[in-house]
């Protein structure tokens, strides 16, 4: 994420809440008074706007209409009070009207903005087939979780899982038995982990977990109950597949992803030379050892 999208987040993040839904009538209030100051010349009604934008970005549908509402009312008071002259008294309260529908569609369009930006973020964090996280969502937790492990010495567990010769299912039974068996693999890795841990599909056969508060032990048990229910899946299928897993235990924690993720993949290779279907353990202390 760019410094600039980072830092709006923030920004947006920062000013939602009752209080600033307030401050949003407040602001609209107070753009009145101004323009009934400046006289009806002068339009400083539009700045309506961005307290509207803002409230819409973070209120809800009836939020954004009262203040359309207020906005208009507040145009019309300072425009009336302002000893504004009309051929026709029907033109003020048209004009007022006209304002407050458009007020109200600028606030609906916010929202829609918001709401497309949302489901583009959950289509960019999760993987369309399984349903589970993708890569970007996965490193972006992960670097949460290292760094919550690393502030109160807490270990914790990356497994990294590649699926053996599921090219070769590919390529004699078809894409579509290839992704109805990565779909199997994706609810089975669900069913089986905990609620704390985060699964995700990291590339096309390759699966990896984050199980946070997790020593050696606890990670070789959840792994043990793993395997069978992914065998019982394969074996449902007579696929043929099998899966090779690379797991480590970090009380030494690393301070970035990429260095962790490293870790896990080249332990996941080395079971697959060590003949495929097969998991390796790592323990990762001050003086490292390895299991």
């Amino acid at each position: 994420m760019s410094t600039s999208a980072a830092w709006f987040r923030r920004w947006t993040e920062s000013t939602s809440g009752p209080g600033f839904i307030a401050g949003a009538f407040l602001a609209v209030a107070a753009i009145g008074g101004l323009q009934y100051l400046v006289g009806y010349e002068i339009p400083v009604w539009i700045f309506s706007l961005f307290p509207i934008g803002l409230a819409a970005w973070h209120g809800e549908r009836t939020t954004v209409y009262l203040l359309a509402t207020s906005a208009a009312g507040a145009w019309f008071a300072a425009d009336f009070t302002s000893g504004h002259q009309y051929s026709a008294a029907a033109i003020p309260v048209g004009n007022a009207l006209l304002y407050g529908g458009c007020f109200a569609i600028f606030g609906r369009l916010v929202q829609a903005l918001r709401a497309s930006l949302g489901r583009e973020r959950h289509l960019a964090r999760t993987d369309a087939l399984t349903g589970l996280s993708g890569r970007r969502a996965f490193e972006e937790q992960l670097e949460r979780d290292l760094a919550h492990a690393r502030r109160y010495g807490r270990p914790i567990t990356l497994a990294y899982m590649d699926l053996d010769d599921f090219k070769a299912l590919n390529d004699s039974n078809g894409h579509a038995e290839g992704d109805a068996l990565l779909r199997e693999v994706g609810r089975t890795l669900k069913n089986v982990t905990r609620g704390t841990d985060m699964v995700a599909r990291i590339g096309g056969d390759e699966f990896a977990l984050i199980l946070p508060e997790t020593d050696q032990q606890a990670a070789v048990e959840i792994l043990n109950r793993l395997k069978p229910a992914l065998r019982r899946s394969f074996d449902a299928r007579s696929t043929g597949v099998g899966c090779s897993i690379g797991a480590v235990t970090f009380h030494d924690v690393p301070r970035g992803a990429s260095a962790a993720l490293d870790a896990a993949d080249k332990l996941m290779y080395r079971a697959k030379r060590e003949g495929k279907n097969n998991t390796v353990f790592k323990l990762v202390e001050r003086e490292e050892s390895e299991a």
